[in-house]
């Protein structure tokens, strides 16, 4: 948060001179300079608009103050000042990972040290971009409530090794969305593959094996290593669309112009671009991709038993494993 100048400067232009004197930043990082003839004159306008300040954020700050409320209150305040794509990022930044944690609470409480180790956690799974996102804006968030914390202590550990993890049905969702506005164009072929994986829960290896003969639009499905999926709705709308568009091949699927299959390390590659400009976790990855695919489905109300046939698991234990491993990382990550 940048300071005014906290004093008043004499600046003469030709003939004219005048007073001049810099507020602070306010929370979303505008600044406003206060002129005037004479220096008492100036002084009155510096007082005026500090009473000002303090009306307007008693009259709209809400009855609150737990640090939920705060955040709601900061992005609502930021739009028309803030790109809105940005504060939709830091919206759903803070969703899925401030809102319910361990700092959620009476903003007048929080101390440095929880936010240093709220931070520490969640660079053990969010890239430092995204926690360092998290922590400007929590630092404006305090400012705009008059804490004293000195945001300057606070680090950012950006050289954490990524644990994976099993994402959230909505930032599962957030991945799918972003894949089909995008219209797999940043990321061609390897974007092409991912979304196919996101849609139906198979691994990249197997996805990576598949032929247009393979895909039964008619019938909704799609075989691979003699045994056939189901395929939804939306799924087959996404494949009949690429298919009439060009986008796809026959033998295999989703290779590139040069006739080569993406490498699983691409793909991680491209999944890793695409979770960071999402602020997502880090830890996404084939293997975690199905097990989140899992998750989600659960969430969307199919059964146990259901995703059990769907990948020829011998029971319903190693779809509890993973439902038990997602809420595992929620608790420990919150």
């Amino acid at each position: 948060m940048r300071k005014g100048t906290k004093r008043i400067r004499k600046v003469c232009t030709g003939s004219n001179e005048y007073y001049v004197y810099d507020l602070d930043e306010d929370a979303l990082g505008k600044r406003k300079r206060l002129y005037a003839r004479t220096e008492s004159e100036l002084k009155e306008k510096i007082e005026q608009a500090e009473k000002e300040r303090q009306l307007s954020l008693a009259a709209q700050r809400p009855a609150g103050t737990q640090l939920s409320e705060c955040a709601n209150f900061y992005f609502k305040n930021a739009v028309g000042k803030i790109a809105a794509t940005d504060i939709k990022r830091l919206v759903v930044l803070f969703s899925n990972t401030v809102y319910g944690s361990m700092i959620d609470k009476n903003i007048n409480t929080v101390t440095a040290e929880e936010i240093q180790n709220f931070l520490n956690k969640l660079s053990e799974v969010y890239h430092a971009r995204s926690v360092n996102e998290i922590k400007d804006t929590l630092e404006k968030i305090f400012a705009l409530y008059d804490q004293d914390i000195d945001f300057s202590t606070i680090t950012v550990n950006d050289s954490v090794t990524p644990v994976s993890c099993i994402v959230s049905p909505s930032e599962y969702e957030e991945v799918i969305d972003y894949c089909i506005l995008d219209n797999c164009t940043k990321c061609g072929k390897n974007e092409l593959l991912l979304l196919f994986c996101l849609f139906t829960g198979i691994a990249l290896s197997k996805a990576k094996k598949l032929n247009r003969s393979d895909i039964d639009l008619d019938n909704k499905t799609f075989t691979v290593d003699g045994k056939t999926y189901p395929l939804s709705d939306k799924a087959t709308a996404w494949l009949q669309e690429q298919i009439l568009a060009g986008a796809l091949n026959d033998k295999p699927l989703f290779i590139n112009s040069r006739g080569v299959s993406p490498s699983l390390q691409s793909i991680q590659s491209t999944i890793d671009s695409i979770t960071k400009r999402l602020g997502l976790p880090k830890g996404l990855t084939g293997k975690t991709l199905t097990k989140s695919y899992i998750v989600w489905q659960l969430n969307n109300g199919v059964s146990a038993d259901t995703l059990t046939e769907y990948f020829g698991y011998k029971n319903r234990l190693k779809i509890q494993e993973v439902y038990d491993e997602y809420k595992v990382r929620t608790e420990l990550f919150r």
